[in-house]
């Protein structure tokens, strides 16, 4: 999962190529091939070009192989099949979404993993 804080610039995700730019969050899913290349005035030395994102890994069995198996999983399991391709979120979901992101590395313990399991539920019940 990446988010783009600041920045431009074009992204490969899979067969897609695409522009990329600031506020957005795209889930990839395991083995797809994925790059996020910054535009050409990010590498020309400029003070004033900074990209920044956070980029979340896991693994679907992070909670143990059975996890995802169990029926109120049903939604983010959903979600993380779908993330095969690689999906972009948009609009409401994607204004808590980034709180949350945003919010994780002064998150502890135990409650980091609850933030990122809202997280996904989150994601798995967006519509858009």
């Amino acid at each position: 999962m990446f988010l783009v804080l600041k920045g431009t610039g074009t992204r490969f995700i899979g067969d897609h190529v695409g522009p990329f730019r600031q506020g957005e969050l795209i889930l990839t899913g395991p083995n797809l091939p994925h790059l996020w290349r910054s535009d050409h005035e990010y590498f020309e030395g400029l003070p004033d070009p900074v990209t920044e994102g956070i980029f979340i890994y896991f693994t679907q069995n992070l909670l143990g192989k059975d996890f995802l198996h169990k029926p109120e999983m049903f939604k983010i399991k959903n979600l993380l099949q779908k993330a095969h391709r690689g999906m972009e979120f948009k609009e409401a979901s994607l204004a808590k979404a980034t709180e949350m992101m945003i919010s994780l590395p002064a998150v502890e313990d135990f409650d980091r993993v609850l933030v990122f399991l809202n997280l996904l539920n989150l994601l798995s019940n967006s519509t858009n």
